[in-house]
């Protein structure tokens, strides 16, 4: 078993199983601006095409909190600020109980949109 079978069992086991959870299906809501619901699919693709999984707003067992995103081979947590503080997210890393990654979803977008609009140009 490699560290990618590990690293998947621990995310796995940290969820809490009375939500269901579909790898790779992106969950959105309307109570998430455009621009975050944006960033969101824009990392999730990411996560893709570096031939990983990811689980999108999983709920940690024990009542640790809901993950944007959790890459679940490498064991990350994806959080994405749009509104919400740094601060928010430093409160987070005490409670979830893998490394987080927090991304400005402004910055997410515009990075994104501006290497699209480059690969069009092509």
């Amino acid at each position: 078993m490699g560290i990618r079978d590990i690293n998947e069992r621990a995310v796995i086991g940290s969820l809490d199983h009375s939500f269901h959870y579909k790898r790779n299906v992106l969950k959105l809501s309307r109570h998430e601006t455009f621009i975050n619901r944006l960033a969101q699919f824009f990392l999730a693709n990411e996560i893709l095409d570096n031939g990983n999984d990811f689980i999108s707003e999983g709920v940690f067992a024990g009542g640790l909190g809901r993950a944007d995103l959790i890459d679940v081979q490498n064991k990350l947590i994806i959080e994405v600020r749009d509104s919400e503080h740094k601060k928010n997210i430093k409160n987070k890393e005490f409670k979830y109980p893998f490394e987080i990654m927090d991304f400005d979803a402004l910055d997410v977008v515009k990075k994104n949109v501006n290497k699209l609009l480059k690969d069009l140009e092509k």
